[in-house]
């Protein structure tokens, strides 16, 4: 699936283009995915339960407050790092701000270098244009799934899915269709179910 973008006007001026606005491309979020959303997917693509997960989330989140609120950075691994920022009273002169003035006003969020790499080859689709429908054909999806296997190990049906770019019920029959002629294999049952190379 494809971000989509627009473009918009800037108030900077371009001089050597008659002091045209300048124009820059901004993704338009259709919807913030939900912390119970992310929990289930995380369930459905491992073995954890979405309690285990829940409450693995809430204890990194009541660690990262304790650390940072008391001055430290915390670090992610595979996600980036976080600091506090405050803010504190306008002035020239260091004896005009009193510690009572100052204040922490918002976290600092640091992606890591693996994320940036990962990003950089995001779809990114014109708001309003609709993408072209190129239908990937069976050797071109199972390339793609014997490249996914060779680094990650453990595949998904909803992995499958975002990367070849179909719906469940194709993912399905392509998957099936490939544990039949020997390619993969299936182990686990129910939303626990992942796919290995052979």
């Amino acid at each position: 699936m494809s971000a989509v973008y627009d473009l918009f006007k800037s108030p900077k001026r371009d001089a050597e283009n008659g002091g045209n606005p300048v124009l820059y491309a901004r993704v338009v979020s259709h919807k913030t995915i939900s912390f119970s959303h992310l929990v289930e997917e995380m369930a459905d693509a491992s073995s954890f339960t979405p309690g285990d997960l829940r409450g693995v989330l809430s204890t990194i989140t009541h660690a990262m407050v304790r650390h940072l609120s008391e001055g430290n950075s915390v670090e992610l691994e595979g996600l980036g790092y976080f600091s506090p920022i405050l803010k504190c009273e306008r002035s020239t002169e260091r004896s005009e701000i009193s510690t009572a003035s100052v204040q922490f006003t918002k976290i600092r969020f640091r992606t890591c270098s693996c994320i940036k790499e990962k990003m950089a080859t995001m779809r990114l689709q014109r708001k309003g244009k609709s993408p072209a429908s190129v239908q990937k054909s069976v050797e071109e999806k199972l390339s793609m799934v014997l490249a996914f296997l060779a680094k990650q190990t453990i595949l998904t049906r909803s992995n499958y899915q975002k990367l070849v770019g179909c719906d469940k019920t194709q993912a399905i029959r392509d998957l099936n269709n490939w544990i039949e002629a020997g390619i993969i294999h299936r182990y686990g049952s129910g939303n626990q179910i992942v796919y290995l190379d052979k």
